[in-house]
């Protein structure tokens, strides 16, 4: 897909006025509003995807502009305000699609109030020639009244419900969670004997602050029941009702329990320095409780090296990494034994000591991540790169697919013993921890220093 960029505008004329014809090969597939959910008094965008199955190249406007053009039967006032000065044209070769969105820069769709919306959607372009074509589709969707549950702020590590287009705030992350859908539930109905258990996904939208927008499935019954978006990761504890044979699920009947943690390290060794602290090494580890750091100090009569032992515990912060502690042991009396003590980490360290405080330029760091959930495989099962095949009172065998030194779509075989771990090459392991009855239990590490390459066995 080639875009050639202009600084003026008006070189194209797209007007609707060709809105009424269907070209063969040139299709919109995928048209949605974003958000999925639209609430009255938001704003929102339509978006679509663009297909040329047609032996030619189509052209179409880009940057400040748009080629969608929308009109809607009711709820939405299109506003204008100031618009930025630019546009490219955008080639779509034969057999490529492109994702486009509306309404141009300087326009805004503002749901203006509740209730089923009609959407003609119009797709101008032009052919080589200059020919000026545009195909038309509509599309419903509903604007709904503001949700005040919304309002209520939820808690990193509480569990709480959602309903199909519900969403709840994550106040103190800024992280926004909608409920969308239930895409499958062949979870077998618990007044009928199956084979297979089955298993129910459901489709979320997370929003985090103004930009991040991260759409994502969770599934129960698979072991699939948790994704990261970004440095949080998001459960879904229970999705209810379940399935009876005698009774329809209506989607508006689905409640689905999640929990959102902070995704912090299990161990930090982190290396940084400054001007004031002419070196630093601190390290903690969460899960015992316990840290250090050995200081060079400049601005303490005489220079030196200072020692300290705290007590380490999780901490709310603004870096990735951080903890919250005591002193429990000092090497001089330039510190005291019970002075608070804070540290967080990303691209500077900040270290505060009592009411004294550091900032300074991180040298290097490492983590050793928490066992981020715990995963339960049946036969016939996957998470991850382990496909369960067979569960024997002492071991397991299965299929391990790889991600590195070279992705590849069929698994090898594996056997594995309590204690043994499979792992994808880079990011993900499981370790094999017990076996209860039918079903093999996992620990899962998510390693996200240690990102896997993209590369393919053809």
């Amino acid at each position: 897909m080639l875009t050639l960029q202009f600084s003026l505008l008006g070189i194209i004329d797209y007007s609707p006025a060709f809105a009424q014809t269907v070209d063969n090969g040139i299709d919109l597939v995928d048209m949605h509003t974003h958000p999925l959910r639209v609430n009255v008094g938001e704003t929102f965008i339509v978006g679509a995807t663009a297909v040329n199955n047609s032996p030619t190249s189509i052209f179409f406007h880009g940057l400040c502009e748009s080629p969608l053009s929308v009109q809607f039967d009711a709820n939405v006032k299109i506003q204008s305000g100031v618009a930025c000065q630019g546009f490219s044209i955008v080639e779509l070769k034969s057999g490529e699609s492109a994702v486009i969105t509306g309404p141009a820069s300087g326009t805004t769709y503002l749901a203006s109030s509740a209730g089923s919306t009609n959407a003609k959607v119009v797709f101008s372009y032009s052919l080589p020639d200059e020919e000026k074509k545009a195909i038309t589709k509509s599309i419903e969707f509903s604007i709904f009244e503001q949700d005040n549950s919304e309002t209520r702020p939820v808690e990193l590590g509480l569990p709480f419900e959602l309903k199909i287009n519900q969403a709840r705030l994550v106040e103190s992350e800024n992280l926004r969670i909608e409920f969308v859908d239930v895409t499958e539930d062949s979870r077998c109905p618990s007044d009928v004997v199956c084979v297979w258990q089955g298993q129910a996904t459901a489709l979320f939208e997370a929003t985090l602050g103004n930009d991040d927008v991260y759409t994502f499935e969770l599934t129960i019954g698979s072991g699939d029941n948790t994704k990261s978006i970004g440095q949080y990761s998001v459960a879904l504890d229970s999705l209810q009702p379940y399935p009876k044979s005698t009774e329809k699920i209506e989607p508006s009947d689905y409640v689905a329990e999640i929990t959102v943690k902070k995704i912090s390290s299990k161990a930090v060794l982190v290396k940084a320095a400054s001007e004031d602290l002419r070196g630093l090494v601190a390290g903690w580890n969460l899960e015992k409780g316990k840290g250090g750091a050995v200081l060079y100090v400049q601005d303490f009569k005489p220079p030196g090296q200072i020692f300290l032992q705290f007590d380490a515990a999780q901490a709310k912060c603004i870096e990735f990494e951080c903890m919250d502690g005591a002193i429990t042991r000092v090497s001089d009396d330039s510190f005291k034994t019970g002075e608070q003590v804070h540290i967080e980490a990303g691209d500077t360290l900040s270290l505060t000591i009592g009411d004294r405080k550091y900032v300074m330029d991180v040298v290097g760091i490492k983590t050793k991540p928490w066992d981020t959930n715990t995963v339960s495989l049946k036969e016939g099962e996957r998470s991850g790169p382990l496909l369960v095949t067979k569960i024997y009172p002492d071991h397991v065998e299965g299929l391990n697919f790889l991600d590195y030194p070279v992705a590849r779509e069929e698994g090898f075989p594996i056997t594995l013993n309590v204690g043994d771990k499979a792992s994808n090459g880079c990011t993900i392991s499981l370790t094999l921890v017990r076996i209860d009855g039918d079903k093999a239990i996992f620990t899962q590490w998510i390693d996200y220093n240690r990102p896997c390459p993209i590369c393919h066995h053809n």
